[in-house]
């Protein structure tokens, strides 16, 4: 567990396209840290069956700028940034 990587996860690639353009109008920086390990060249060729679950979550996944030493008020600004999107 990294205690500095908040993920969540949004029904599909769309949506987190623009969840993280709607966050970052806001000011509020996002980003991707999970790929399915069989899409880098180096396990290309160790894929023995199906990863479609894999693949889906890969698209679905968003880092939050989220972690302990945080302030109060720039955690509020990340989580109205989530919140407004979604209402």
């Amino acid at each position: 567990v990294s205690p500095y990587i908040y993920v969540i996860r949004v029904p599909d690639g769309d949506t987190r396209a623009k969840l993280m353009e709607h966050m970052r109008a806001r000011g509020v920086a996002s980003g991707i840290h999970f790929e399915g390990a069989h899409n880098y060249s180096f396990y290309r060729d160790c894929r023995r069956s199906d990863l479609r679950v894999t693949e889906r979550v890969s698209e679905q996944v968003v880092t939050l700028p989220l972690h302990p030493f945080m302030d109060e008020s720039t955690t509020d600004r990340v989580v109205e940034s989530v919140r407004s999107f979604f209402e």
